[in-house]
């Protein structure tokens, strides 16, 4: 049984100036809205609601906290914490790689109509032999194709 530490979720790291830019920006949208003249009382409370969700949106990912789990290769499946994957369900698996430092950054696994990214946690060696056995059971994709949303919302770190 061979496994691998990451973190329930993709973990984006972000620069100071992204939280300072996406606060602005919903404030931008709000002032607009208060000084715009033409809006009704219908109008304001559907902006109102619409912000309130996306702060709400954003704030409940902010503090989503990240958990280290487990990955764990069986021979009746693919354990992700409890969660059991049969190997007949992976279409194959990715290893995303951060181009400045040249470190293994994501796992990324692939069904048939969506995929689930993992942030990695785990020692480089023990990296190098999960995904090797990984490797054996599961085809290693060089390449996945995302939608443009994916691409756009991962660029923004959202």
């Amino acid at each position: 049984m061979v496994s691998l530490k990451v973190y329930n979720w993709e973990v984006f790291e972000r620069w100071t100036l992204w939280y300072v830019g996406f606060f602005l920006v919903i404030g931008a949208v709000v002032c607009v809205s208060l000084f715009y003249e033409s809006w009704d009382n219908l109008q304001w409370l559907i902006w109102a609601i619409i912000m309130l969700m996306i702060v709400w949106w954003y704030l409940f990912f902010l503090s989503r906290e990240n958990t280290e789990i487990k990955m764990v290769i069986k021979p009746e499946g693919f354990v992700i914490w409890e969660r059991l994957i049969p190997y007949s369900q992976l279409n194959g698996f990715v290893v995303e790689m951060d181009k400045k430092t040249m470190k293994f950054k994501n796992i990324v696994l692939l069904f048939d109509k969506s995929v689930e990214i993992y942030s990695l946690k785990d020692t480089k060696k023990q990296q190098e032999l999960f995904f090797s056995k990984l490797s054996e059971l599961v085809p290693y994709v060089d390449k996945y194709e995302q939608s443009s949303l994916d691409k756009l919302l991962r660029r923004l770190k959202i």
